[in-house]
Formats: structure tokens, C-alpha cells, sequence
């Protein structure tokens, strides 16, 4: 009786899903320049030179050419191994911040504005 009465009492809980964050493509019509870094010619592992292609892995940056915007597509193969069937893949490039879309160049731009303008309009004072 007393372990009914606290079924009664209780209440179910949903469990917690965890949505990973999704970024939005950037426009369409902004211009793309796709890099593509070199694929490993061997294996890492065992050096076998018999790599298939397994997919890519597209890192878009949002980069500033002087009052042009443009982004770099940076390309990096999969490829598996038919002998040891490990994937090998080029490093990812570097980033200025983690995780981060913004390119070097455009970065440069903000930082400028925001503190040559700033250190400006006090000079000016």
C-alpha cells in the first residue's frame, strides 16, 4: 500500500537531450575559393599506399578582402587503407580563435576598427 501511495506521488522526468549547436551556412551568394590540402599519399600506420577515398571535410572562414567579402572552403580527403583499414586525414588548419569562422584578415579589420578609430576620436579631443 505505502509503495503505491509514493508511485502515486511521484512524477516521471524526461530524460535531457543534448542538441549539438548548428551553425548556418553562410550566404550563396558570396563568392567561395575552395583550398584543398594534399592527401597523404601512404598510410600513417602501416605505409600501404593503397588509400580510397572515403569523403571530406569542408571548414568554412569568413574572410575580408579590402570592401569584399569572400569565403575559403578548406578541403581535407578521408581516406582509408585497404590493408589496415585506418582513415587517414590531413590536419586541420589553423584557426585564430577555436571553433572560430571569422579569417585572420577580417579580424585584423575589426581590431583596427575598433581601436584605431577609438584612439583616434581621443587624439582628436
Amino acid at each position: 500500500m505505502a509503495a503505491e501511495l509514493a508511485a502515486a506521488k511521484s512524477s516521471t522526468v524526461q530524460a535531457f537531450e543534448r542538441k549539438r549547436p548548428s551553425r548556418k551556412r553562410f550566404p550563396e551568394h558570396l563568392p567561395r575559393e575552395r583550398v584543398v590540402i594534399s592527401p597523404p599519399t601512404n598510410c600513417p600506420c602501416c605505409g600501404s599506399a593503397e588509400l580510397a577515398k572515403l569523403g571530406e571535410d569542408i571548414t568554412e572562414t569568413l574572410e575580408l578582402i579590402p570592401r569584399q567579402w569572400k569565403v575559403i572552403q578548406t578541403v581535407r580527403e578521408k581516406f582509408s587503407c585497404r590493408e589496415c583499414e585506418k582513415i587517414a586525414q590531413p590536419p586541420a588548419p589553423f584557426h585564430v580563435t577555436p571553433r572560430g569562422f571569422a579569417g585572420p584578415n577580417l579580424l585584423a579589420m575589426i581590431l583596427f576598427e575598433k581601436f584605431w578609430s577609438a584612439s583616434a576620436a581621443e587624439q582628436a579631443k
